[in-house]
């Protein structure tokens, strides 16, 4: 099965979206839809402002009116409201059709629940974006009525359990924290109503009954409730236990403070089941977008385990593995992370639902081996990177003089040795030997990252005050302050103050003792003072014992980590930052960065500071 077409949607969208952005963005729309038909996700990873969320809409849209379930657009809680009424500026002005328009809704999603409560809606209530913010699926589950349903399954035919019943149908409203619900109408015993029927048919009580309006959502969802029935009765033992224990039978002083301890152990108990329903449910969805993706870069984040882990066994799955048919993640920084950080990201399509009806030509394993091609592939190609800025690094202005000419622009004396086969000495010759053989390594990766990551780029050069600029100009070293272009052999770096000099001494002799360390000079020079600090107090932490293997079978020993010499620079400089740091635009980087940034402010331009 073939994913659908996106041609009844126009991108186009006047004073907001060019035509010839909307060109580029349904572009992309067809080529992500195609790529669907032979892979279980990508990145798009467009630069900030190029369109990634009306792209990701229709892509979304596109699946949804041709399966007609919803797409879940997982998106930073700051985010949520922007999305949707970006959602509602898409739908009106860029669907034609008015019936089309008339079968698109969106709703937001906060906690598990309100998920699985979205997801069972049909019809005319049905979403077909469902946008779900991060974290949502780490929340604990705070449902009153979701606990009413474990309470009556944990004593479900139990024996013997007819004062405990009685207990609970009483004080029902005080263990789930909705006493408030049997205020509305005192006549009506709606607790033991409850518990007398199955949660399927609870939504119609309350109706009846007038605790709720028919428009609410189902007091359960139905998806949890399947899977309640399933669980082992022996899993709910301790709570039915500790129900029959702790349960007050008759009013007494200390009924409140029991009632307390048995609602503080069920929240604990409920959190337990219902987190082993969740990851049984099977929500067969066509499609999850992912915004701010990077946020997948470390296996160890709760954000990860929690949802994209790939499990062992069932029980350990993560939340959203094999529940979508293909994932489409968004991000504008996917090559400001080290390229392990984005095979990561990349494994996360690992946890699709490989066995959907959307079957592609890659099995799990395929694309698992297609991985390790890539990280081998990326791992040479920062070997040789690496290489070629090594001996970049090595050249001299005197490498830049050809025949008697001095190249002053670097990108012309590098066009000009390419293309031209003149003497070069061995520091010139090594580059371009590193250089031919690094763009090799790279074109060695681009076939397989090309699959996988679609990134578009502005303009180098952008309209501004009606002529052409260039969009972006670096202005290393000293050149921040007075904005001239550098100058390869005239550009100097910032001049460190004599109020400053002692700390940067002291930082590079001790760079220099310890070469095999972390270079302290070089961190505090493109950071701040308190770079300096930190780096003392990281080695205070380390300095306190460490383990050390000394054979096979698993023994060792402690040995006191304990360096005077670096210890006695560390608190020199340390002493030095108490009179450097009464006063932060001592740092030759601040004030200069201040400078530029306010006269920038002044003149109408958005600043945005970088730090490292």
């Amino acid at each position: 099965m073939n994913y659908p077409s996106s041609d009844f949607i126009n991108l186009y969208v006047k004073d907001r979206i060019s035509e010839e952005d909307a060109n580029r963005q349904s572009k992309t729309v067809r080529a992500i839809l195609e790529r669907f038909n032979n892979q279980p996700g990508l990145i798009l990873a467009d630069e900030v402002g190029m369109g990634k969320t009306f792209v990701a809409l229709a892509v979304a849209v596109s699946v949804y009116m041709n399966v007609k379930r919803p797409t879940v657009i997982m998106v930073p809680p700051n985010l949520i409201e922007k999305w949707r009424a970006d959602f509602t500026l898409f739908r009106d002005a860029c669907i034609g059709d008015q019936e089309t328009r008339n079968q698109l809704y969106c709703s937001i999603a906060a906690r598990p629940e309100e998920l699985l409560n979205l997801l069972e809606e049909s019809g005319e209530r049905q979403s077909a974006i469902i946008f779900l913010k991060h974290g949502a699926l780490s929340r604990k589950m705070g449902d009153g009525f979701i606990k009413l349903a474990i309470i009556q399954r944990a004593i479900f035919r139990r024996r013997n359990i007819d004062d405990i019943y009685l207990s609970i149908g009483k004080y029902a409203g005080e263990l789930i924290e909705k006493k408030y619900i049997e205020n509305r109408n005192k006549n009506i015993d709606i607790w033991r109503l409850l518990l007398d029927a199955s949660p399927a048919k609870w939504k119609a009580i309350l109706v009846k009954h007038q605790f709720c309006e028919p428009g609410d959502g189902e007091p359960v969802p139905k998806s949890f409730i399947n899977e309640l029935k399933k669980i082992n009765s022996g899993e709910l033992d301790n709570l039915f236990k500790h129900l029959v224990e702790k349960m007050p039978l008759r009013a007494s002083t200390n009924t409140t403070q029991r009632l307390k301890d048995v609602r503080n152990f069920l929240n604990e108990e409920a959190v337990k089941i219902w987190k082993r329903c969740l990851v049984k449910i099977k929500l067969d969805l066509p499609l999850l977008i992912f915004d701010e993706a990077h946020h997948l870069k470390n296996s160890h984040t709760q954000l990860v385990t929690k949802l994209f882990h790939e499990p062992v066994a069932e029980e350990e799955a993560g939340m959203l593995s094999g529940q979508f048919d293909r994932m489409l993640f968004l991000t504008a920084t996917p090559f400001q992370l080290g390229h392990h950080e984005l095979l990561n990201v990349l494994k996360r399509f690992s946890t699709i639902n490989w066995h959907s009806e959307y079957k592609i030509s890659m099995t799990s394993s395929t694309y698992k081996e297609e991985l390790e091609d890539l990280h081998k592939k990326l791992d040479m190609s920062l070997v040789f990177a690496r290489r070629l800025d090594a001996s970049w690094g090595n050249l001299t202005p005197r490498d830049l003089c050809i025949n008697d000419q001095i190249y002053t622009d670097t990108m012309v004396w590098w066009n000009f040795i390419i293309a031209n086969d003149t003497h070069m000495n061995f520091h010139v010759q090594k580059v371009i030997s590193d250089y031919l053989t690094a763009r090799e390594k790279l074109k060695s990766v681009e076939p397989i990252l090309q699959k996988y990551v679609i990134r578009h780029l502005k303009p180098r050069m952008m309209l501004y005050s009606s002529k052409l600029v260039p969009r972006r100009i670096a202005l290393p070293g000293n050149c921040i302050l007075n904005g001239n272009r550098p100058d390869p052999l005239q550009s100097v770096g910032l001049e460190v103050t004599k109020e400053a000099m002692l700390s940067f001494l002291l930082a590079a002799r001790l760079t220099t003792i310890q070469q095999d360390k972390r270079p302290v000079f070089a961190e505090g020079l493109a950071s701040s003072f308190e770079a300096f600090r930190l780096t003392k107090e990281a080695r205070i932490k380390r300095r306190q014992m460490v383990f050390i293997d000394v054979d096979d079978d698993d023994t060792g020993e402690l040995e006191q980590v304990n360096d005077p010499v670096a210890t006695w620079y560390l608190d020199q400089l340390d002493e030095s930052l108490e009179h450097s740091l009464t006063s932060g635009s001592h740092h030759p980087k601040i004030k200069p960065t201040v400078d530029k940034a306010i006269d920038l402010w002044s003149k109408g331009e958005k600043v945005l500071i970088f730090c490292q």
